[in-house]
């Protein structure tokens, strides 16, 4: 979310965020760049998740929601539960709060292979009549064939549009750190991927 902001969104966030960024001995102007915005806005996001984690009360959720339980609904991330699965109807819901709204927003929600052998994915994709899987393997043969197979078998009749699916190319991952970066599947192509598809 943070990297996706422009300039006047990142002062807006900081502005809000002043306690934080005095916690941590920053400050920043609104004349600062918009890399340098980024920066101080990834720093206070670092220092809440770990004050969470550690059970402060600057964390995301006062120090008593955990790890797993990370939310900021002013950036709208809504966190997860302890339920397996148990955060896909409330993904559902956001889309079609979304929908209702007329809003242009994108609502992401990451599950493991938990999830799916859940029912409550066959029911989220009832409602949104789409899925998408990603996985850092390789394309073929990657576990997210093995998803997607799942979800085509058992869902085939709800579906309005086929399954996308985002993984590395096929081929030798590199073992460059920057062109790792470009290898590998990450949140801005997958967003990029949904917006064109959807």
């Amino acid at each position: 979310m943070i990297k996706a902001m422009d300039k006047k969104s990142l002062v807006e966030l900081l502005n809000k965020r002043k306690k934080y960024l005095d916690a941590i001995e920053e400050s920043y102007s609104p004349d600062d760049s918009r890399e340098t915005l980024e920066e101080k806005a990834l720093k206070v996001h670092t220092y809440r998740m770990i004050a969470e984690l550690f059970g402060k009360a600057d964390g995301y959720c006062l120090g008593v929601g955990g790890g797993m339980h990370i939310a900021d609904f002013e950036l709208g991330h809504l966190g997860a539960n302890a339920i397996v699965g148990g955060y896909l109807p409330i993904a559902t819901g956001a889309v079609i709060s979304c929908w209702y709204q007329k809003q242009n927003s994108l609502v992401l929600c990451l599950a493991g292979d938990g999830a799916y052998s859940n029912g409550v994915v066959l029911e989220s994709i009832k409602k949104t009549g789409r899925a998408v899987v990603t996985s850092q393997e390789v394309t073929q043969s990657g576990y997210a064939a093995e998803i997607i197979s799942q979800i085509q078998e058992e869902a085939f009749d709800w579906l309005d549009s086929p399954i996308l699916r985002l993984s590395a190319p096929n081929g030798i991952p590199p073992s460059a750190q920057n062109l790792e970066k470009l290898f590998l599947p990450d949140s801005e192509k997958l967003v990029k991927k949904i917006r064109d598809n959807f």
